[in-house]
């Protein structure tokens, strides 16, 4: 059966990729740029190859530091500070924690974004909600006190487990980066005591079009929250966001170092969603793996068409689905016709809860899945 049958992971249609094609690293390009030789950060970084003719990443500044929020040596005051603030870019200065008990997950899980104006319930042995839907924004505290008060407060009957994920857009990353590592522990803390059995670490973004100082920054920034979840006893798939092979290099040597590293996790959308450039963003998964030297598990969102890709050097691949939450909300239902998964509209009466719908559009998906 065609899994990607209308199961897009995002529409890039209103993109250019012909521009953006231009701003991508690609290691089949023979020649390191001149100036990325002379940076005193090129060991950390391995240079950048585009389509684009650089002599360094300074090609990619902005030119206008006052009014600029990049990770950038031109902007010398604010560098300066956000190096300090992540204690230098280099990740040997993460410290080695124990290893946690980590949980086993499904196959698939479904993510629930909100609770639904009419209560749903997947039946799913596990479930997935977002990392930044759990506090409060404004005071920078929990939601719930409890797992059952979560779950009831969601819509959603029995004991499943829980996971939640960090991917999200940059405001309420940034916002989980400015409570400070004292408050970030202590909400960890609590989700932990709520019952949050793992969570993806936040997804820092990786830029196509900045200096390699960000890059680097964003970096540091995933390994340290991956760190202070593991301070506060939480399980955590590390994100390991790269936009290049040396990223997922240092990522291998970072995860072979910390063996309390058992899970990772990646997003398929943005940029590495795109036809050609996922290819790319596999194989240095698949290489990453194939390099720690011991099993490796990875929580996915998007790239479902590489999934039995993936399954061929990761010991789990779990993945987080979207689509079943927000196509039972807007009344789809799931079924399989000529081999393939397709939506089509559902009505439901007036007042009548969207338990039964949610299940069976998550049974049919979940069958997909299925080896």
């Amino acid at each position: 059966m065609d899994l990607n049958s209308n199961h897009c992971e995002e529409n890039f249609s209103s993109r250019n990729l012909n521009f953006e094609k231009k701003f991508w690293h690609d290691p089949n390009i023979p020649m390191t740029p001149l100036g990325c030789l002379a940076c005193p950060d090129y060991k950390l970084c391995g240079g950048l190859r585009t389509r684009l003719p650089l002599f360094d990443c300074n090609q990619l500044c902005c030119e206008e530091p006052k009014h600029c929020d990049k990770v950038c040596r031109r902007n010398a005051k604010d560098f300066a500070y956000r190096i300090r603030e992540v204690n230098t870019l280099s990740l040997e200065t993460i410290k080695k924690s124990n290893r946690l008990s980590n949980p086993i997950l499904p196959t698939l899980v479904p993510m629930q974004f909100h609770k639904a104006k009419l209560g749903m319930d997947f039946g799913s042995k596990c479930v997935c909600f977002p990392l930044y839907s759990m506090f409060d924004r404004r005071t920078a505290r929990l939601r719930h006190s409890d797992k059952t008060t979560l779950l009831r407060e969601m819509g959603i009957s029995g004991n499943p487990q829980i996971i939640l994920s960090g991917v999200n857009h940059d405001a309420p990353l940034e916002r989980w980066w400015s409570y400070g590592a004292e408050k970030r522990i202590e909400l960890a803390k609590g989700l932990k005591r709520m019952g949050v059995e793992m969570v993806t670490t936040p997804n820092y973004s990786l830029f196509i079009d900045r200096p390699r100082w960000d890059d680097l920054h964003s970096i540091k920034r995933i390994a340290t929250t991956f760190e202070e979840f593991q301070e506060a006893q939480l399980p955590a798939a590390l994100h390991v966001n790269g936009r290049t092979e040396r990223d997922f290099e240092r990522w291998g040597d970072f995860i072979k170092k910390h063996d309390e590293v058992a899970w990772i996790s990646y997003e398929f959308g943005t940029g590495t969603g795109w036809a050609g450039r996922l290819d790319l963003h596999v194989s240095w998964l698949s290489a990453l793996a194939d390099s720690v030297g011991r099993p490796l598990s990875i929580v996915l969102r998007g790239g479902l068409s590489r999934l039995s890709e993936l399954r061929n050097h990761y010991q789990a691949v779990t993945y987080l689905d979207t689509n079943v939450f927000m196509k039972t909300v807007k009344r789809q239902q799931a079924r399989i016709e000529d081999g393939k998964l397709v939506w089509r509209h559902s009505s439901t009466p007036n007042g009548e809860a969207l338990s039964r719908l949610a299940r069976s559009n998550f049974e049919v998906v979940e069958g997909l899945f299925q080896p």
